[in-house]
């Protein structure tokens, strides 16, 4: 989602900065391809699970969209219906990494549109995904809260259903949205935002 996101950006124009938690080959590759198209990427190490700013202090911009695609690892083997261990790192990733980062980009720009990724998991409750489904419903109520109370944020939340990802790829075929196609109406609400 983030690559398509970015190409799609910078193909409309906008400067781009991506972040990667590990692959940092790929991230400079997809910055490399949009460059190559003539538009403006940056690239910065990033993980969701560590502090915002020591991480970000080079961002070269001053950001007018946010879109929170960081992830830990969703399908994994489970010893019991619910681990507290796991719910603590999605809530980590899910809802305390946006929190602190949108407040970092609102430190940079009076406005920020923000993009909160959702998922349609939630109605479907796939098996052994309670802590995924949990972290991202009190990351609903917490995007909400936050567009709420915070006069010049401005967030859209939409749950997506599976898209084609690197975490999503199985052997035997499953239905998912390609990733441009799902992301492209999205942008341009944030866009109109902006």
């Amino acid at each position: 989602l983030g690559a398509a996101t970015a190409k799609l950006l910078a193909a409309g124009g906008g400067t781009v900065c991506i972040t990667y938690a590990s692959g940092a080959n790929a991230a400079e590759t997809i910055a490399q391809e949009i460059r190559d198209g003539g538009g403006r990427c940056q690239v910065l190490h990033y993980d969701a699970a560590q502090p915002v700013a020591p991480q970000l202090q080079s961002l070269a911009m001053k950001p007018s969209q946010l879109y929170h695609f960081a992830t830990p690892r969703i399908f994994r083997q489970k010893r019991a219906p619910f681990e507290p261990s796991c719910f603590e790192e999605m809530m980590r990733i899910y809802n305390y990494a946006f929190y602190d980062l949108s407040l970092f980009c609102l430190e940079r720009r009076d406005g920020l549109a923000a993009f909160y990724p959702s998922t349609t998991a939630i109605d479907e409750a796939p098996r052994d995904t309670l802590e995924y489904v949990m972290a991202k419903t009190a990351g609903e109520t917490l995007a909400a809260t936050m567009a709420r109370t915070i006069s010049n944020l401005r967030i859209v939340i939409e749950r997506l259903p599976r898209v084609k990802t690197d975490q999503t790829a199985t052997i035997f075929p499953v239905p998912a949205a390609p990733p441009g196609a799902l992301m492209l109406p999205i942008i341009r609400r944030l866009s109109a935002s902006a």
